[in-house]
């Protein structure tokens, strides 16, 4: 029988589902035998950043475990984060355990692993995400009208970013003020903003 109150809820269900877009990761994770599909756990950490369905996801840890060497994970895409330039720090672990015959682990990584999780509904397997070398620099984000700058002297302070490390210091060198609570500058690393 039809029943309009079920089908009202279908419908709310589907459309909280697609407001949270996520994107599975898989893998099987083994060791150089091949067939030792091992058993553990992955701390995946985030940097902290804002989801486009304007989630806050945090920089807390979180264990995922595998078994028999079946990873599956589910994530928010670091490609329309905000700030910019957000990704997965994962680190991956394997207690002590025998698989057919073989003694293995514990083993830990012994640096990190970094995913980009890219937005897309089909399943992405670790080596679609997992990046080589160093990982990207979030941007700063923060707006003109949070600094109060009608308390700093004209070149006293200024904003310097370093390593997209953003910090207040006094002798600032480029830039201009613009009068108005605007800042002039070039934008990179080792940029400065400032009045002087």
């Amino acid at each position: 029988m039809f029943n309009p109150l079920r089908r009202l809820a279908l419908i709310a269900a589907a459309g909280i589902s697609a407001l949270v877009a996520q994107t599975t990761v898989t893998g099987t994770i083994s060791v150089p035998t091949y067939s030792d599909l091992v058993s553990g756990t992955c701390t995946i950490t985030a940097f902290g950043f804002e989801a486009a369905t304007h989630l806050q996801i945090w920089g807390a840890p979180v264990q995922v475990g595998f078994t028999a060497g079946a990873l599956r994970v589910t994530l928010q895409p670091t490609d329309t984060a905000s700030p910019s330039g957000q990704y997965y720090t994962v680190r991956c672990s394997v207690p002590l355990q025998v698989i057919n015959g073989h003694r293995i682990g514990p083993w830990s990584d012994p640096k990190p692993r970094y995913w980009l999780v890219p937005s897309s509904p089909s399943t992405q397997s670790i080596g679609d995400v997992q990046i080589t070398g160093n990982p990207p620099t979030p941007s700063l984000l923060f707006l003109i009208s949070q600094l109060n700058v009608s308390t700093v002297a004209n070149g006293d302070y200024c904003i310097q970013v370093a390593g997209g490390i953003a910090s207040l210091g006094s002798g600032c060198t480029g830039g201009s003020s613009g009068g108005d609570g605007t800042w002039g500058g070039g934008a990179g690393s080792g940029t400065t903003w400032g009045g002087n």
